[in-house]
């Protein structure tokens, strides 16, 4: 009888030896799925992190670019054209009330009334030859040195005409040139 015990405890012990080989296998199986599936997981998470920064991206170009419409927009709804001591120039009433201090912008902002002549146009009894400067100073909110006359008497002039528009910080500019 003991040996027919002991027989059985020996097949129940092979038997249980075996399961826990199985469990122990399907344990280290469990382990290198997981550890793959968490490395599969953070190959998705930089994917998803790549793909939100270049949505985000996009969107503030999108963004960016309907701030330049909308502005576009603007310009064109408020075209004016003016006779600048017998020099046509085209611009926006954006570009003249650009600077809220200056001559131009208190003639633009439509609290004082302008006499247009027959064909549209607002004369201004000025230099025009020297008025190019004041727009582009207006419509890129400064000058870059090139973008000056580099002759002393034309400089001097153009800062006659930018203390007559009040447009100091463009006086403030050319005076560092003189």
């Amino acid at each position: 009888m003991i040996t027919n015990e002991s027989n059985n405890s020996e097949e129940r012990l092979a038997e249980l030896k075996q399961r826990l080989s199985a469990v122990e296998e399907r344990d280290s199986q469990l382990k290198q799925q997981e550890e793959s599936l968490e490395k599969e997981r953070a190959k998705f998470d930089e994917e998803c992190k790549m793909e939100r920064a270049e949505l985000a991206r996009q969107w503030q170009q999108l963004r960016d670019e309907i701030t330049r419409m909308e502005e576009m927009n603007n310009v064109q709804k408020g075209r004016i054209k003016l006779d600048v001591g017998g020099h046509i120039f085209t611009t926006s009433q954006l570009t003249l009330t650009r600077e809220a201090d200056s001559m131009l912008a208190a003639m633009f902002s439509g609290r004082h009334g302008l006499k247009k002549e027959e064909d549209g146009t607002i004369f201004i009894d000025r230099d025009g030859t020297h008025f190019r400067y004041i727009l582009n100073y207006l419509r890129d909110g400064g000058l870059s040195t090139d973008a000056l006359p580099r002759n002393k008497q034309t400089l001097r002039e153009l800062r006659n005409e930018a203390v007559y528009f009040q447009l100091h910080g463009l006086v403030q500019h050319i005076e560092k040139f003189l």
